[in-house]
């Protein structure tokens, strides 16, 4: 019941803690996240952001290629790849991988193969799954997020643009300059990246997140120096998710940004 459950987070989460340092122990509440179900950030459909705003991103009606950081088993990447684009999600936690691929197969027909498992003689550290969808295709990138351009071989660089939700506004504020740094680097001039922001106040007992508050302030101080800013979109999610108001938050929007790399 919930105390076995209650229990094998504690033990997933000492276990990780115990075990790992640097990068690693920055994946612990992923790996222990996803373990215990704690995924509810996950829509059943394509954000209505993305659909609403992809124009921003794709001006014209060439294919481009879309990097995911921190994608999960988001159904962004199955829209983004049925749209034409190649698409190349990014996540550390193997079970969203295995469910993400779940996904494509039972939801879109679409099948992922595993192209490279990142042994030590192989041109990537991640272990790469791959497959079409529609037009378009998407790979899936298991491993680091943070050393996507500090991997040895062939790390893919160059993207056409970076959609982020979920992303900036899960990492420790303290992981946001490398963070945004590695999409700097993956992105090439004239990119642009849809950044989907939270801002709020503190949750039930001073608690901060995830997700944590991007307030324009912070987008400008990570962004400005290489990427111009506009602000798309802003919105009051309170009523529409009371869940918020229950953690204790008196305010919760959602802000969309394109930001296009200088």
């Amino acid at each position: 019941g919930g105390v076995g459950l209650g229990l094998g987070a504690l033990s997933i989460g000492w276990y990780l803690r115990q075990h790992m340092s640097g990068e690693e122990d920055r994946q612990a509440r992923w790996h222990e996240g996803w373990a215990i179900g704690r995924t509810h950030f996950h829509l059943n459909e394509a954000n209505p952001k993305l659909t609403r705003f992809s124009k921003e991103l794709f001006p014209g009606d060439e294919k481009s290629s879309v990097l995911v950081p921190l994608c999960g088993k988001t159904h962004d990447m199955a829209y983004l790849a049925s749209m034409g684009h190649n698409v190349v999600g990014v996540d550390c936690v193997p079970k969203a991988c295995s469910e993400f691929r779940d996904l494509l197969k039972e939801t879109y027909g679409a099948i992922l193969s595993l192209i490279g498992d990142g042994a030590p003689e192989s041109k990537t550290s991640y272990t790469v799954w791959r497959g079409s969808l529609g037009s378009g295709s998407v790979t899936y990138l298991l491993g680091d997020f943070f050393s996507l351009c500090a991997g040895r071989g062939t790390s893919p660089t160059g993207f056409d643009a970076i959609y982020d939700r979920g992303a900036l506004v899960a990492i420790r504020p303290i992981d946001r300059i490398e963070y945004v740094a590695t999409c700097r680097e993956a992105l090439k001039p004239g990119g642009k990246i849809l950044l989907l922001a939270l801002e709020h106040d503190p949750f039930n007992n001073g608690k901060l997140g995830p997700p944590f508050s991007v307030t324009r302030a912070d987008v400008d101080a990570l962004y400005a120096a290489d990427f111009n800013i506009k602000e798309l979109d802003r919105e009051d999610r309170m009523s529409i998710e009371p869940v918020w108001k229950k953690k204790g938050t008196s305010y919760f929007d959602e802000i969309v940004y394109v930001l296009e790399k200088k």
